[in-house]
């Protein structure tokens, strides 16, 4: 017996209501002619690495 195999385009779609939620600014950083602005639900991790490369203070990993 012989298979055919087709190729089926489908189209996946969400069909739950999302929140329309404005972001609030959790920190605003001004430093000399930049400003970065962090909001509600950043990650800690992402937080911690631009604050680190904003002041200078990047710690050195050691290479593998």
């Amino acid at each position: 017996m012989v298979q055919i195999k087709d190729i089926v385009p489908i189209q996946v779609t969400d069909r739950s209501p999302k929140p329309l939620v404005k972001p609030q600014v959790a920190a605003r950083v001004k430093l000399k002619d930049a400003e970065v602005v962090f909001y509600t639900g950043v990650d800690r991790v992402i937080l911690h690495v631009v604050l680190q490369e904003l002041t200078g203070n990047v710690p050195q990993y050691p290479r593998a």
